[in-house]
């Protein structure tokens, strides 16, 4: 160790010295050697320990600002040496603005300035900016007045703490239900998604378990599995039914996972999970359409067959009774009138299976609303269970309107449905038919009808449970339903609207929420003769065109052939699409109509019109068929439609409108 009298031959050194350790010239007298000593140990201990801290540390002669001292960790904040330090002041590494106001202004203020701190930039030599907290004491010693800066980075805090304010900004803001329970499933955390998908206020939830959530609908074992899983440390992962704070029931999908302390102890679970309720109803919109459309292409299947069976029986029927209608005995001839018959109620009952596949083309015709639900009552008896009465009551006066009757036959289907579906206890379900006139008093506010109109009304009423009045404005809405997941597609009653308005009708209900519902449509009265059919042939005109018949089935082209010939026509028929196509091509001259099947082997209908169009646009089309895979593409085709089974005078007045150009295609 150097002597006392080696460390006192620098005066400025011994200068400093005498400062800082308050000794004054008593520091020379022998007696104060010990003291000395202890002191220059006690400050070269707290030197080395300001320059193990990690902040850095400026000893600043004021007001200046002049460094005159640091220690290692300041060295290493502003990549200055010592030696490049002690030329410097401390406002070069401060914005002005702070130099001014925390020390400047602090030292001209009072003459006892008082600490500060605050955070600002510093940019050390040769690296990017720092973010610093900076904390001025000030000092006074032997009349002169020093600064002790601290200055800490806090360049890595603040970076730390505005991820975590941008990570509680995006679980504030974010579309998923976020939620935090404690190692017992007590809420502690929930954001506002959870809040707005509930209903429930945070203050209404913290503390208290998931299980409040509860609908009844989760089955336990899917709890079970869950608890399971996130005590094992593991992520769960489902569907779960919940009810809101409404008592409405919504479906979230998402995970459950635990949350590990330091200790590695499971302290939480955390929830992400999504409201799912509406893509779920979607869904089973989509599933449900597809087992319809599997439905519906097993009715069209079995539909188109037997729709070309009965065109064969009823044209040949047709064609015998014009033959020697005059030598049948009235008994023969309620015979044969009665094999009509049965053939008219076998289309309709066709019909009642295309309802179900919903891809009909519309064929409106004189129907009598009594006969609607006669023709339906053994569907109808099958649809409705032992503990539900069904009571029909048909009006005394034959009422007709013009309607399509597979469609008329859907919309009762759909009515009748939703009165089962509100009668699960049972109940009573009246059907009924009646005359409504609005000039006579019984209006129909929402319905805006003509006053001069009088209407032909199917009545479906059931004791039910209702609807409520704040959803009653909803209830035509496409993919609305009252019924619960998995129960009904809330297509029912849309569909309904839509069709009950093609035939310019509409539709009235009343409903009382634990009292029923009863549902009336309303379809404009018609004279009982106005577009009544007539099978009396003798005064369809034919004519002396050339017609080609495209059709696979044999029986059904054979029996158009003789009708088509029988009334003067010069037809020829082919089995395909094919071999239609290559005997075009063979033809000097088109024929003046094409009649052709949709549904053949090989080749569609509608695609061989599609290709004869590309050539021959202005060529005559008309289409047949007992079951339509695609209506719109019929529509869109420009061709005109006649539905399989077809009456003998239905299959020649569509062939004169077409070939005279009354027919409008697009409406069949």
């Amino acid at each position: 160790m150097n002597k006392p009298s080696d460390r006192n031959n620098d005066p400025s050194k011994d200068d400093l010295r005498k400062k800082v350790l308050g000794l004054g010239e008593r520091s020379m007298h022998k007696s104060y050697y010990p003291a000395l000593q202890a002191r220059v140990r006690d400050l070269e201990r707290f030197r080395r320990l300001l320059d193990y801290t990690d902040d850095g540390i400026f000893m600043l002669e004021m007001p200046a600002g002049r460094i005159i001292d640091a220690n290692a960790a300041a060295s290493e904040l502003t990549r200055h040496s010592m030696k490049q330090l002690l030329t410097k002041h401390f406002a070069d590494f401060l914005p002005a603005d702070d130099w001014e106001q925390h020390f400047l202004g602090a030292f001209e203020s009072s003459s006892h300035p008082k600490k500060s701190m605050f955070i600002t930039r510093i940019e050390p030599l040769g690296s990017s900016e720092l973010f610093v907290e900076v904390s001025v004491n000030f000092e006074k010693l032997d009349d002169t007045l020093y600064s002790i800066v601290v200055v800490r980075d806090v360049t890595e805090a603040l970076q730390t703490r505005e991820n975590l304010r941008q990570l509680d900004e995006i679980i504030r803001q974010s579309p998923l239900i976020v939620f935090i329970t404690d190692a017992h499933g007590n809420i502690q955390y929930v954001n506002p998604e959870f809040s707005k998908v509930t209903q429930y206020k945070p203050s209404e939830v913290l503390g208290k378990n998931p299980r409040l959530l509860q609908s009844g609908k989760t089955s336990p074992e899917t709890y079970r599995d869950l608890w399971t899983t996130i005590l094992d440390g593991r992520v769960w992962r489902g569907e779960l039914c919940n009810r809101k704070k409404n008592g409405e029931e919504y479906w979230e999908s998402g995970i459950i996972f635990p949350f590990r302390g330091h200790e590695g102890e499971i302290s939480n679970f955390v929830g992400i999970k999504q409201d799912i309720t509406d893509s779920r109803r979607m869904n089973e919109h989509l599933q449900h359409q597809q087992k319809m459309d599997a439905v519906g292409r097993l009715a069209g299947g079995i539909a188109h067959d037997f729709n070309n069976l009965l065109t064969v029986i009823h044209g040949n029927l047709d064609l015998l009774m014009a033959r020697v209608d005059d030598r049948f005995s009235d008994f023969e001839g309620d015979l044969m009138k009665g094999i009509l018959k049965a053939t008219e109620q076998a289309a309709t009952m066709t019909q009642q299976l295309l309802a179900f596949s919903r891809k009909q083309v519309m064929r409106t015709r004189h129907v009598s609303v009594n006969e609607v639900l006669l023709d339906m009552k053994n569907m109808i008896r099958r649809l409705v269970p032992e503990s539900i009465e069904l009571d029909t009551q048909l009006s005394q006066q034959e009422l007709f309107s013009l309607a399509d009757p597979g469609q008329l036959n859907q919309v009762v289907l759909n009515l009748v449905i939703n009165a089962v579906h509100a009668m699960p206890e049972g109940g009573k379900l009246t059907l009924s038919t009646y005359l409504y006139a609005p000039r006579t008093g019984n209006i129909c506010p929402t319905c805006k009808l003509p006053f001069d109109n009088e209407y032909a009304v199917i009545r479906v009423r059931d004791t039910g449970s209702g609807i409520k009045p704040e959803i009653q404005d909803k209830i035509f809405d496409a993919f609305f339903t009252t019924k619960d997941h998995g129960e009904g597609t809330g297509l029912g009653l849309s569909m309904v609207y839509g069709i009950v308005r093609q035939f310019s009708g509409h539709v009235k209900f009343s409903s009382e929420l634990g009292r029923g519902s009863d549902f009336e449509i309303l379809l404009p009265l018609v004279d009982p003769d106005f577009g009544r059919d007539v099978d009396d042939l003798k005064d369809v005109r034919g004519g002396r065109e050339h017609i080609l018949v495209v059709e696979d089935e044999g029986s059904v082209r054979d029996i158009v052939l003789r009708i088509l010939k029988r009334n003067g026509y010069t037809v020829e028929a082919v089995e395909s699409a094919i071999i239609a196509s290559e005997r075009l091509s063979a033809m000097d001259e088109l024929p003046d109509l094409i009649i052709s099947d949709i549904v053949m082997p090989g080749q569609s209908g509608l695609n061989f019109l599609a290709q004869l169009r590309k050539t021959h646009p202005t060529v005559l089309t008309l289409l047949i068929s007992g079951y339509s895979p695609d209506v719109d593409m019929i529509q869109e085709s420009g061709a005109a439609f006649l539905a399989k089974p077809f009456k003998t005078r239905e299959l020649l007045e569509k062939v004169r409108d077409v070939l005279d150009g009354v027919a409008n295609p697009r409406q069949g």
